[in-house]
C-alpha cells in the first residue's frame, strides 16, 4: 500500500435549494476512503453559506489500483431537528484526476450539487482540493486560494461595476448553471451468462448490476437464483461537462435477503473513451477469487493479488450521447434497452496434452484446463522417482555427462504419458473477437495421503497465443510458468511450471479424429546465465549500520540450479557465467526446445543459513544453431537490468543485470561456443568480436570543499565519554572510481593496472600552508536529527587516472568514503579507521561528449549539440530497469550483429563508442537529391537550428494580497514550486556545484537527490554530508596520445588563423568534458590556490554577512483530519543563533500566514546552515513542542553562486517542502520563503525587500434604512412593517450584534413605511473571505413576527475597495427589491436604503450612533411620526380612536397631570407627603 495525502478547503455554498424553498441550516459532510469530515452548521442560509473550513488527511492508505477509482465526495445537508436531515445535493471528484493536474489541485472550483433522483442543480459548492502521492510537493497557500478566472473577470469588468447601485450586489437566489454541455451516459446491460455458484450461498446467485458515475448510482432489476439472466436494460446517467472524473464503475452483485449483498465482480470504463468512441456489444469476462482459497486477510497481505477464478461474463454496449439545446436532462434511471446485433460467435474445440509438471512438492498432482465455464482435467499422476537423473538421458555425443557442479532444486517432477496427460477436448461457444474471449486457465491441483485435492497454482493464457490444430501435425509443447495461489507456501516457495501443448480448431471432425501428440524426447542442454551484478538492494530487514551483507544469485531451471559466489557491497558484482546442465524436451536437435522458465533468486548469506531475498522468472529459448553455411550463428551479449520481487507485499527488492545463452551440451566445448568474456577489455586487448565492451581512459578531477553535519560516532578509544560517542576530529576522505575491471588478468599493462588502484585520499588539515592558512572545523546543531554535529573545511583538489567501461549497463560510479582516523596513540595500539559513511555518485552525467557515437573532436561543438543530447538520453535509457526479462527478436538480433560488424571496420573516434542506436538505412537520394556515395564523409554538417519549445506550464506566482488586485505589468517577485537548489529552469537556474551528498552505509547510487525525501531528516540513515565537485576529461592528462581516426582527421592543418584555432581548442575542450560543464567552475574548483581564494579571501567572503529571511505562508499537514495546529517558526543558524517565535504562534490553523522578516549577521561558513522548523505549541503537560516539519538551506552554496549573485534583489519565492525525522519520506507541508544575503558593512545602505502582511485594516459599515414601499399586505388590509439585517462575516468584531432591527411602522395600508434608522457594524477586519448582508422584511405581531421575504447583498467588493485606497464610499440611496422565499420571481416589496463604508480611523473621527442615537450626524435622522402614534397602534387590535383634532396634542399633558395627582394622593395616604 501507498500513503496518499488529501486536503481540501470548503469556501462557500451558493443558491442552496431546500425541499420547501425556505432558508435552512446547512452543513457539509466530506467522505473519502473511510475518512469523514463535517463542517459547522450555519443557520438560516440559502443564497450564500460561507464555511471557509479546511481539512487535511495526511495518511490515506490505498493500493495504486484502488487509487485510480477512488473519489472524494461532498454532501450538503439541511439540518432537521426531529427528522432525518435533508440531502440538498452531492458532488464528487476523482482523486487520480486531481493528482494529474498542475500542482496536483483544483483551486476554488465551483461544483454543481445534484441529487440522485433529479437532474436539477440544487446549488453550488466552492472548494479547493489537492491530492499528493508520496514525496510530492504540497501546493502552497496562495495556490490553494487563487482563482485566476475570477481575478481575470474582475479585472476586466472593474470599470463596469455599478458602485452607485446596491441592487447590483444582490446575490441570486436562483441557480445559475455553470457553462457546459449536457450528455447522457448510456450503458446497455444485455445479459449475464455462466455465473458461478456463490460458495457461501445455496444455489446460483441472484445477480444485478450497478453503474456509478458523476455522483449517480443506477441498478438493474434482479434475477432470482440463476446462472444466466437477460436484463436488456439501459442504465442512463445524465452528465454535464466539464466533468471532474473519468472512471465509470460497473459492479455485478449477488442479492442476499438475510445479509448484505455480495460483490461478485467489478469493472472500470473510461468516460472520455466512451465519449470519443461508442462501445459496440461486447462480452466482458469476469474474474475474482474463491472464498475457499483466498480470504480478505490474504488479499490485503498479498498486495492486490491477481484474480484467478472465472465468475461469469456480461454482455455490454454503451455510448455517450450529446443533447441538443432544447433537450432537457432526465434523472438517472433504468430504461429498456434497444435491440442490438450481438457479437458473432463461433464453436471451437480446444485440444490439450500435458507432458510434465515441475517444481511441486506433493504426492500426486493433476492439471485442469478450462475455458470460461467449460473445464476438463487429466488423471492423477505421482512424482517421478528418477526424473532428475541426468545420467539416464543421452546427450547425443556418446560421452559421459558431468554435472558441472549443478545442484538439485526442491520440487519434484511429474511425467504424464499420452494416456494420463490427454485432456478431453473442450467444446465451447466463444466470440470471434479475441478481446471478448475468456482466458485459457491452467490450474494445478495436488493431494496427499491425508490431505484432499487442493488448487495451488494457476496460469492465465490467451487462446490466440496458441497455434491452430492441423491434422497429422500436432503442436509443439512449451513450458508455461504458473503463479502460486496467495497464501500457499512460504515466501521462498518456487513457482511450478507445466509442459503442455494446446491447439484449437473450428473443424469438429478434425477434433474427433485427434492424432497422437508430438513425440518429444529429453535432451541435455547447457544454459549459460551471465550474472553481472545487482543494484538498488532494499529488502525488509537489511542492515544499514554495517557493511553490506554477502549476496549471491541462484539460477534455477528444469530442476537444476547453480549459485554464484557471494559478494559484499551495496552494489554486488559477480561477473560470473553459470552453466546449468539441464534436460529439456524437443523433437529435433535443430529446433528450439521447450524451455522451462528460469528462476532467478537473490540470496543472502547468514551466520548459519542462507535466506532468499527476491525472485524473478525469465523465459529464454533462443538456441545456438548453425546457419546454411555450417557456421555457428553469432551470439552477442545483450544483458538487461530486471527487477526482483519479494517480501510480504511482493515489491521490488533488487535489480540484477543478466543475460542468457542456450546450446546443446555436446557442443559446449567447441571454440565458437565458448562463454563470452563478460569483463570490459583494456584498449590494447579489446576485440569487438570477443569482448562485450572496452575500457576508456579518462582523468577524474576532484574538488573537495569539506564535510558537513558529521554525526557523533562510537570510538573504542573514547571509553568514558558521555554515551560512548565523541565528535570526529581527524576525518579523511577517500575518492576512487569503482569500475568493472578484471584485475586478475595477466595480460593487462602495468600502467593500466596502476590506474585501477589509483585513489585520492584527503586528510583534514593536510592542505594547511603558510600561504593558505589552517583549515577550520566547527560544531553545529542539527535540529532535524536532534544531534550536535561536526563540520570540517578541506578546500582540497586532486586528479587521478581512471578506466571507465564504455557500456552504460555497467553504470560505473565514484565511491566517496569518509573515515575517522585513530589518534596516534590509538594507531599505535592497533585501532583501525572508523567508517563514518560513504556515498556513490553515478558517472552517466559526467561522461565526456566525445565518447558518444558520431561525435567528432574535429567538428564544432554547437553543431553536434543535438546529437550529443540525443545520445546521452539514449545512453541513460539503456541502463534503465525492466519489469521482466525480454528476449530479443530475430530482427533485433540481426540489427545488433550488423551494427557490431560495422563497428569492426570503423576507425577513429567512433570505434569505441559509449552507446550506439539503430537507425533506418539512409535512402540513396536525400532530401536535397544528393546521392549517397557523394555525401558520405564529403559534406560538412549543416548547423542545427534549435527550435524554442513552448513551455505550456505556467509557474505559479505569489498571489496578490487580499484586499488588493494586482495590476498588469507590475514587477512581482517570481516564485517557483520546490526548492531553489533543485531548480534547473527559469526563473532561476541554479549553479550550486557543491551541494551536500549524504553519507550513508550500505546504500546504492542516489538516482534523484530530490526524489521523495530530504536527507537532513533521515536520522540513523544519513551520517553527514560531503561537499565536492567533479570533472571527467577524456584521456589521461600528461600522456602523449597518438591521434586516432582517419588520416584526413589526424593531419594537421597549417596556416590556421589564431581566432579559428582558439575556437577549435575551445570546442575540443568542451567535447572532452561532460555535457554542459560550467566553465566558470573550472576556473577555481580544481586548483587548490584558487579554491582557497574563492572561499577564504576577504574580498570573496566578508567577515560578517547579513542574512535576511523572508517567511510568507505555510501549509501544515498536522494531526489527522480536523485537528489544527498552533504553528510557529523556529530558526537555527549554525550553533549559536537560535530564534524561536513561539510567542507569535498562529492559533488553530493549518495554513498560517507569517509575513515575517528576520535579519541576522553570520560568519561564513560556520553559521551557513539555516534550519527552518515549523512547530506547534504543545500542551501544558507536554515536554516539548511537537514538530510539524522543517527544511535545511545551505547558505554557503548560495553565497558563492553566480546566478544568485546576479539576482540577489529578485530572488524567487520558494515553496519548500517540510519534512520530519519522525516520519521519514513523508511530506509534512510546505513553506513559502526566500533568503537574501549581503555584506554586513553594506547592509545599512540596502533596505530589506518589502514583505508587507495584508493590512489588518478595519472597516465600519453603516446602513441607513430610509423606508419601504410595495410591501405585501399580511394581515388583511395592513402590515406592521419591520426590517432586520444580519451581517454574515467571520471577521466582524464590533460591539453591536450581528442581527439588528428597525422599529415598527404600524398599520401600513398602502405598503409604504418610513424608518430613518441606522445600522452600524464597526471593526470588520480585512482581509475577509466573505461579507454578506441578509436584509429581511417582517410583519410584526405580539406573539411572533411573520416572515415576508429577504435578500442577500454581497458587500465584499466594497470592503476591499475601501481597504485598498482608504477612501470612504457612499452608495445610494437605492431601492433594493425583496423577494419571496417561496417564489424567487415574486417581489414582496422594496427597501430604500443607503450604505456608508469607511475605514475605522475615519469612522472614529466621524462617529455615528446606532438607530437614532447620538451622535446623530452624517446624515441626521429624524424620528418619523407616521405609523408610531397610539391610534395607529391600537387600530391593529381593532380599536377606533376618536379624532380630537388639535386637542390630541394636549392628551399627553392631561395624562401626565392625572398621573401626578394620583401619585400625590397615594403618597399622602401613606404619610410620605
Amino acid at each position: 500500500m501507498q500513503e496518499y495525502v488529501v486536503g481540501f478547503r470548503i469556501f462557500e455554498g451558493r443558491s442552496l435549494q431546500t425541499e420547501d424553498g425556505s432558508p435552512c441550516d446547512p452543513f457539509v459532510v466530506v467522505e473519502c476512503c473511510d475518512n469523514v469530515y463535517q463542517t459547522e452548521t450555519l443557520t438560516e442560509r440559502n443564497s450564500l453559506a460561507p464555511w471557509n473550513e479546511t481539512c487535511i488527511w495526511p495518511k490515506i492508505e490505498m493500493y495504486p489500483k484502488e487509487f485510480e477509482s477512488s473519489f472524494i465526495e461532498f454532501k450538503v445537508y439541511a439540518r432537521h431537528w426531529f427528522t432525518r436531515n435533508y440531502l440538498i445535493g452531492t458532488a464528487s471528484l476523482q482523486l487520480s484526476f486531481i493528482n494529474r493536474r498542475q500542482n496536483h489541485l483544483y483551486a476554488r472550483r465551483l461544483l454543481n450539487l445534484r441529487r440522485e433522483d433529479s437532474t436539477a442543480i440544487m446549488g453550488m459548492l466552492c472548494v479547493t482540493v489537492y491530492v499528493l502521492l508520496p514525496g510530492e510537493l504540497a501546493p502552497n497557500a496562495s495556490l490553494q486560494v487563487s482563482d485566476e478566472s475570477a481575478d481575470a473577470d474582475a479585472e476586466e469588468n472593474e470599470d463596469k461595476e455599478e458602485e452607485d447601485n446596491l441592487q447590483s450586489t444582490v446575490l441570486q437566489t436562483g441557480i445559475v448553471a455553470l457553462p457546459g454541455k449536457p450528455h447522457y451516459l448510456r450503458l446497455n446491460i444485455h445479459r449475464v451468462e455462466d455465473l458461478q455458484d456463490v460458495s457461501y450461498s445455496v444455489g446460483p446467485p441472484s445477480p444485478y448490476v450497478t453503474v456509478e458515475f458523476g455522483g449517480c448510482l443506477v441498478k438493474t432489476s434482479t434475477g432470482k437464483n440463476v446462472s444466466q439472466h437477460t436484463f436488456n436494460e439501459c442504465l442512463q446517467i445524465p452528465v454535464t461537462t466539464p466533468v471532474y472524473e473519468d472512471t465509470v464503475i460497473m459492479k455485478l452483485w449477488h442479492y442476499s435477503w438475510m445479509s448484505s449483498d455480495v460483490l461478485l465482480a467489478q469493472g472500470l470504463m473510461s468516460f472520455s473513451e466512451l465519449r470519443s468512441n461508442s462501445l459496440p456489444p461486447k462480452w466482458f469476462n469476469l474474474y475474482g477469487w474463491s472464498s475457499d482459497e483466498v480470504n480478505d486477510d490474504t488479499i490485503i497481505n498479498s498486495g492486490d493479488p491477481e484474480p484467478n477464478v472465472f465468475r461469469g461474463r456480461v454482455l455490454i454496449s454503451g455510448h455517450v450521447e450529446r443533447l441538443g439545446q432544447d433537450d432537457e436532462l432526465q434523472p438517472a434511471k433504468s430504461v429498456p434497452a434497444r435491440s442490438v446485433a450481438e457479437p458473432q460467435m463461433t464453436q471451437l474445440s480446444i485440444l490439450t496434452d500435458i507432458y510434465m509438471v515441475a517444481g511441486v512438492d506433493a504426492r500426486q498432482c493433476q492439471v485442469e484446463v478450462s475455458f470460461g465455464s467449460v473445464k476438463n482435467v487429466t488423471k492423477w499422476v505421482s512424482y517421478d522417482t528418477d526424473s532428475n537423473s541426468h545420467d539416464a538421458v543421452d546427450s547425443g555425443d556418446g560421452e559421459e555427462q558431468k554435472t558441472y557442479g549443478d545442484e538439485r532444486t526442491g520440487g519434484q517432477t511429474y511425467t504424464f504419458n499420452e494416456k494420463n496427460g490427454r485432456v478431453e477436448q473442450l467444446l465451447v461457444m466463444t466470440p470471434e473477437n479475441p478481446e471478448c474471449q475468456p482466458f485459457v486457465m491452467i490450474n494445478l491441483y495436488v493431494q496427499g495421503r491425508v490431505q484432499g485435492p487442493r488448487r495451488i497454482a494457476f496460469a492465465k493464457c490467451n487462446l490466440e497465443d496458441f497455434p491452430t490444430y492441423g491434422p497429422g501435425d500436432p503442436s509443439k509443447p512449451r513450458f508455461v510458468p504458473l503463479e502460486l495461489i496467495p497464501g500457499y507456501g512460504s515466501g521462498s516457495q518456487a513457482s511450478p511450471s507445466v509442459l503442455l501443448a494446446i491447439s484449437w480448431t473450428k473443424d469438429l471432425k478434425e477434433a474427433r479424429s485427434r492424432s497422437a501428440r508430438k513425440v518429444v524426447k529429453p535432451m541435455v542442454y547447457v544454459l549459460r546465465a551471465y550474472c553481472f551484478m545487482a543494484r538498488n538492494i532494499n529488502y525488509k530487514g537489511i542492515r544499514r549500520d554495517v557493511p553490506g551483507e554477502h549476496l549471491g544469485l541462484k539460477v534455477s531451471c528444469a530442476g537444476m540450479a547453480q549459485r554464484t559466489r557471494a559478494e559484499q557491497g551495496p552494489r554486488v558484482r559477480w561477473m560470473q557465467p553459470l552453466e546449468l546442465r539441464i534436460v529439456l524436451s524437443s523433437d529435433s536437435r535443430n529446433e528450439e526446445p521447450a524451455s522451462e522458465p528460469i528462476l532467478l533468486t537473490l540470496w543472502g548469506g547468514g551466520a548459519v543459513t542462507n535466506f532468499d531475498i527476491g525472485k524473478a522468472v525469465c523465459v529464454y529459448s533462443k538456441l545456438r544453431l548453425k546457419n546454411a553455411r555450417a557456421k555457428w550463428e553469432p551470439y552477442h551479449l545483450m544483458p538487461q537490468w530486471i527487477k526482483l520481487f519479494g517480501g510480504p507485499s511482493g515489491s521490488c527488492v533488487a535489480e540484477v543485470l543478466i543475460a542468457f545463452e542456450l546450446l546443446l551440451a555436446k557442443h559446449r566445448h567447441e571454440p565458437a561456443l565458448e562463454p563470452k568474456d563478460m569483463w570490459p577489455a583494456p584498449p590494447p586487448l579489446f576485440e569487438k568480436a570477443k569482448h562485450f565492451c572496452s575500457l576508456r581512459k579518462a582523468t577524474l578531477h576532484v574538488s573537495l570543499l569539506g564535510l558537513r553535519d558529521i554525526c557523533p560516532l562510537p570510538r573504542l578509544e573514547s571509553i568514558g565519554s558521555a554515551g560512548g560517542k565523541v565528535h570526529a576530529a581527524h576525518p579523511s576522505v577517500t575518492v576512487r572510481v569503482v569500475s568493472v575491471v578484471n584485475a586478475d588478468t595477466d595480460e593487462m599493462d602495468p600502467a593500466l593496472r596502476k590506474a585501477l588502484e589509483e585513489k585520492l585520499i584527503f586528510h583534514f588539515g593536510d592542505g594547511a600552508t603558510p600561504e593558505m592558512g589552517e583549515r577550520h572545523h566547527w560544531l553545529s546543531n542539527a535540529g532535524s536529527i536532534g544531534q550536535e554535529c561536526t563540520n570540517f573545511e578541506f578546500l582540497s583538489a586532486g586528479k587521478m587516472r581512471v578506466l571507465v567501461p564504455d557500456a552504460m549497463e555497467f553504470q560505473p560510479y565514484i565511491l566517496i568514503q569518509v573515515d575517522e582516523q585513530p589518534s596516534s596513540i590509538g594507531a599505535s595500539l592497533g585501532y583501525t579507521p572508523t567508517t563514518i559513511g560513504e556515498t556513490l555518485v553515478g558517472l552517466p552525467h559526467l561522461l565526456p561528449c566525445c565518447w558518444l557515437e558520431g561525435v567528432s573532436l574535429q567538428e564544432p561543438f554547437e553543431e553536434q549539440r543535438p546529437l550529443i543530447e540525443k545520445n546521452l538520453q539514449a545512453a541513460i535509457r539503456n541502463a534503465q530497469v525492466r519489469d521482466k526479462f525480454r528476449s530479443a527478436t530475430e530482427l533485433e538480433l540481426k540489427m545488433e550483429s550488423e551494427r557490431r560488424q560495422t563497428n569492426l571496420d570503423v576507425v577513429g573516434e567512433k570505434r569505441n563508442a559509449l552507446f550506439s542506436y539503430n537507425e533506418e538505412e539512409a535512402p540513396f537520394l536525400d532530401d536535397q537529391a544528393m546521392p549517397k556515395p557523394l555525401r558520405l564523409g564529403q559534406r560538412r554538417p549543416q548547423p542545427h537550428q534549435l527550435s524554442t519549445k513552448l513551455n505550456m506550464q505556467r509557474e505559479a506566482s505569489f498571489s496578490p494580497r487580499e484586499g488588493s488586485r494586482g495590476t498588469k505589468g507590475s514587477g512581482a517577485r517570481p516564485s517557483l514550486n520546490g526548492e531553489l537548489e533543485y531548480h534547473t529552469s527559469k526563473p532561476f537556474k541554479q549553479d550550486f556545484w557543491y551541494r551536500g551528498l549524504p553519507l550513508r552505509r550500505n546504500h546504492d547510487i542516489i538516482d534523484d537527490m530530490h526524489s521523495t525525501k530530504d536527507w537532513h531528516f533521515q536520522a540513523g540513515e544519513v551520517f553527514g554530508f560531503v561537499k565536492c565537485s567533479f570533472k571527467l576529461v577524456d584521456g589521461w592528462e600528461g600522456e602523449d596520445k597518438v591521434a586516432e581516426g582517419p588520416d584526413d582527421e589526424a593531419t594537421a592543418i597549417e596556416d590556421v588563423p589564431p581566432s579559428i584555432d582558439e575556437a577549435r581548442e575551445s570546442d575540443q575542450a568542451k567535447l572532452k568534458c561532460s555535457y554542459n560543464f560550467d566553465a566558470s567552475l573550472d576556473k577555481f574548483a580544481f586548483d587548490e590556490k584558487e579554491l582557497y581564494r574563492k572561499y577564504r579571501d576577504p574580498d570573496e567572503v566578508p567577515a560578517r554577512i547579513r542574512v535576511r529571511m523572508y517567511f510568507v505562508k505555510a501549509v501544515c499537514m498536522f494531526g489527522n483530519g480536523s485537528e489544527f495546529a498552533d504553528p510557529f517558526l523556529h530558526l537555527e543558524l549554525g550553533k549559536d543563533i537560535v530564534v524561536s517565535m513561539r510567542n507569535m504562534a498562529k492559533p488553530q490553523t493549518n495554513t498560517p500566514e507569517f509575513y515575517r522578516v528576520e535579519e541576522r549577521d553570520i560568519k561564513m561558513p560556520e553559521q551557513a546552515r539555516l534550519e527552518v522548523t515549523v512547530k506547534s505549541v504543545g500542551s501544558d503537560f507536554s515536554l516539548a513542542d511537537p514538530v510539524i516539519g522543517g527544511t535545511v538551506i545551505d547558505l554557503e552554496d548560495r553565497w558563492h553562486s553566480t546566478t544568485w549573485t546576479n539576482s540577489v534583489r529578485n530572488i524567487p519565492v520558494e515553496s519548500r517542502s517540510l519534512y520530519s525525522s519522525e516520519h521519514p519520506g513523508r511530506n509534512c507541508g510546505c513553506i513559502q520563503m526566500w533568503v537574501e544575503m549581503l555584506d554586513s558593512a553594506e547592509a545599512a545602505d540596502t533596505k530589506a525587500s518589502l514583505l508587507a502582511e495584508p493590512p489588518q485594516a478595519e472597516i465600519e459599515l453603516r446602513l441607513v434604512i430610509w423606508g419601504a414601499s410595495g410591501v405585501s399586505m399580511m394581515a388583511g388590509d395592513y402590515t406592521n412593517v419591520m426590517v432586520t439585517t444580519m451581517l454574515d462575516c467571520k471577521e466582524y468584531g464590533g460591539e453591536y450584534g450581528n442581527p439588528q432591527s428597525t422599529d415598527v411602522h404600524y398599520n401600513s395600508k398602502d405598503g409604504k413605511a418610513i424608518f430613518n434608522w441606522r445600522m452600524v457594524y464597526p471593526r470588520i477586519k480585512m482581509p475577509t473571505w466573505s461579507c454578506t448582508l441578509l436584509i429581511s422584511l417582517y410583519h410584526h405581531e405580539l406573539v411572533q413576527d411573520t416572515f415576508i421575504g429577504n435578500v442577500n447583498l454581497d458587500l465584499k467588493k466594497y470592503m476591499e475597495k475601501v481597504s485598498r485606497n482608504s477612501d470612504a464610499l457612499i452608495v445610494g440611496p437605492n431601492d433594493v427589491k425583496i423577494m419571496s422565499s417561496s417564489d424567487a420571481q415574486d417581489c414582496v416589496g422594496s427597501i430604500n436604503m443607503s450604505m456608508h463604508v469607511l475605514s475605522q480611523p475615519e469612522a472614529d473621527s466621524k462617529r455615528a450612533g446606532i438607530a437614532r442615537e447620538e451622535p446623530n450626524e452624517d446624515p441626521q435622522l429624524i424620528c418619523p411620526i407616521e405609523g408610531r402614534d397610539w391610534g395607529t397602534y391600537l387600530e391593529t387590535f381593532g380599536f377606533a380612536w376618536p379624532d380630537f383634532g388639535l386637542w390630541k396634542k394636549l392628551i399627553p399633558l392631561l395624562l401626565a397631570g392625572v398621573v401626578f395627582l394620583f401619585t400625590a394622593v397615594l403618597m399622602r395616604q401613606v404619610g410620605l407627603f
